[in-house]
Parts: structure tokens; C-alpha cells; sequence
């Protein structure tokens, strides 16, 4: 068997990724870790340690999981796969998720609010208005 090419801190820092976006997808939906542990079969704890990347997914836990998350597999991973460049550090796993905890919890309420957003023109000017405020163009305040 040959030996795994990648450095075991880029293997964790991909079990972290997944578990990111499987905490976003489930949160997207509004399920509980409870809810979708059941549907999946599992204890809620061993979801919580693939959410943490504590435990790695299995291909075909991950292929149910996406079922039930209503994605694709590749919704899972960064970019198009060519390589594992992206995950070489645990450092990676910041940079790529600068979204942690409380954030993470405010960008799924701005999701949600901005999902429910019916004027096409009227989101196009949010999606302006923060990305000016991200940049610091704003001079003075609102």
C-alpha cells in the first residue's frame, strides 16, 4: 500500500473543511445537528466530530450526507481538486474560513435575510454597498 502523499496536517486541515461546510449547509437549512443525525442514522456526537473535523467522513457517509444536505459531493471541497496546495498547514484552514463561530452565525442570518430579498436590483445594490464597506470606501459613515 503506498504511503499517503500528504502531510498529516493537510489531511486534518481537509476533515476541518468538510466539517465547515457541512456546519453551513445544515445551518442554511435550519436543521439541528439532533435532526439531521437521525436522518442520517448516527448520534448526534459523531456528527458534531465531523462538523469539528475531529473524525473523518467516510466517502460514503459524506455521498449521504450531501444527499440529505440536498448537494452535490462537490460542494464539500474547495476550488476544482487539481490539488492539495490549498490545505498544506493548519493555517490554510483560517484563511480559507476566516468566518469562525459568532461570524459564521451572523453570515447564515445574513444569508437567510438576503435569500429573502425579492427585487433583484434592490440585492445588486446590497451586494455593492458591502463590498464598499469591506473595502473601507466609505468615507464618513453611512
Amino acid at each position: 500500500m503506498e504511503d499517503d502523499p500528504e502531510p498529516v496536517m493537510g489531511t486534518r486541515a481537509i476533515d476541518i473543511h468538510v466539517g465547515n461546510r457541512i456546519r453551513l449547509r445544515r445551518k442554511l437549512l435550519n436543521l439541528t445537528q439532533i435532526e439531521l443525525a437521525a436522518r442520517l442514522g448516527i448520534s448526534p456526537q459523531q456528527l458534531q466530530k465531523y462538523e469539528c473535523g475531529t473524525n473523518r467522513v467516510s466517502a460514503a457517509r459524506l455521498y449521504r450526507i450531501a444527499k440529505e444536505l440536498q448537494v452535490s459531493v462537490s460542494f464539500f471541497f474547495p476550488g476544482d481538486g487539481s490539488g492539495p496546495s490549498w490545505m498544506q498547514t493548519e493555517a490554510a484552514t483560517d484563511e480559507m474560513y476566516p468566518l469562525r463561530a459568532t461570524a459564521a452565525r451572523e453570515a447564515v442570518e445574513l444569508m437567510r435575510a438576503f435569500a429573502a430579498i425579492k427585487d433583484p436590483e434592490l440585492r445588486m445594490r446590497i451586494i455593492a454597498l458591502v463590498r464598499m464597506v469591506s473595502s473601507g470606501n466609505v468615507k464618513g459613515g453611512f
